[in-house]
């Protein structure tokens, strides 16, 4: 995934969860929180309230500490991404 590149992420070429989310009409602390995190990568999340979308969940390769439950997730709407993540699998 060519965007996960960008950010220095090698990943497994397959999705390993492909899942529709629908963005929050009404942000909370948490949303805010989170969208802080997307609009310092030159994501805003606010611009798509209320709009469904796909998250789409990667196998992070190449983690600093080695670890191989670390995810990437990009969330994508009408065919752009308009956000991401990583995070460690529980």
């Amino acid at each position: 995934m060519e965007f996960l590149k960008t950010f220095g992420w090698e990943v497994e070429p397959e999705e390993v969860e492909i899942m529709e989310v629908i963005i929050p009409k009404e942000a909370d602390e948490v949303f805010n929180n989170y969208n802080e995190i997307q609009k310092q990568q030159g994501c805003d999340l606010s611009k798509y309230a209320g709009k469904r979308c796909k998250r789409y969940s990667y196998t992070v390769l190449n983690y600093p500490d080695g670890s191989d439950d670390i995810r990437a997730n990009i969330v994508v709407y009408n065919g752009k991404i308009v956000g991401g993540d990583v995070f460690v699998k529980t």
